[in-house]
């Protein structure tokens, strides 16, 4: 299948950065990817989905991990969706926030990527 098509992922469950937990706590952090996939509307879930099998069989397929998520990757993975994908900078703003979104349910408190590719989302249009 295409890397540029969609099929339904399987979601992310976030174990806790902290290996030392005691079981309540880790019972608590397991229930972030839940809280937080309930906070969004479905079709923006969906969205988030789909993008974030695209970043992950790109990164498979250049045989780097997908998490933690390194700017480095996103950015060529964006450049890749751009050039190969043809998709628009509105699309790919959408994509860094389900890459985002994602790498946060993992670890939420990784700090914002947003800001730092703002600038050169909006130079590529």
């Amino acid at each position: 299948m295409p890397l540029c098509k969609a099929i339904p992922p399987r979601l992310p469950f976030f174990l806790g950065a902290d290996s030392q937990q005691t079981p309540p706590l880790h019972h608590l952090a397991s229930s972030v990817t839940h809280y937080m996939r309930a906070g969004l509307p479905s079709s923006t879930l969906k969205s988030y989905d789909s993008a974030w099998l695209k970043y992950n069989r790109f990164c498979a397929f250049h045989k780097v991990p997908a998490i933690p998520v390194l700017i480095s990757t996103v950015a060529s993975f964006l450049i890749f969706c751009f050039n190969f994908c043809h998709l628009l900078p509105s699309s790919i703003h959408g994509i860094v926030a389900s890459i985002q979104f994602h790498a946060r349910c993992f670890n939420p408190y990784l700090p914002g990527f947003m800001d730092s590719t703002s600038f050169w989302i909006h130079r590529l249009s």
